[in-house]
């Protein structure tokens, strides 16, 4: 079940890494991309459930314009950093 997150104005961290993450096509109008990402959440304490590490997901939609800056912007801080590119689907990334 997903609950509905209000941030309040001004800059914030996700205190937890991202572990994983997906996208995918919301057919709306404009076209938007929902982003979702999987946190590593620390275990959490009750009788009911055994410990071990749990996830969180957090899920982001924006729409194409605001999707294609993300990826430029992200390709840009790859070659910055020097990360070696590879070749995936056929496209280099």
């Amino acid at each position: 079940m997903a609950f509905p997150v209000v941030l309040p104005m001004g800059d914030h961290e996700l205190a937890d890494p991202v572990v994983h993450w997906k996208v995918a096509y919301k057919d709306a109008v404009p076209p938007e991309i929902l982003i979702l990402a999987s946190l590593r959440s620390p275990p959490r304490q009750t009788a009911n459930q055994s410990q071990g590490v749990t996830a969180t997901s957090l899920a982001m939609t924006m729409d194409a314009q605001v999707a294609l800056r993300l990826y430029e912007a992200l390709g840009d801080r790859i070659r910055d950093m020097g990360w070696q590119q590879h070749i995936t689907g056929g496209r280099l990334i």
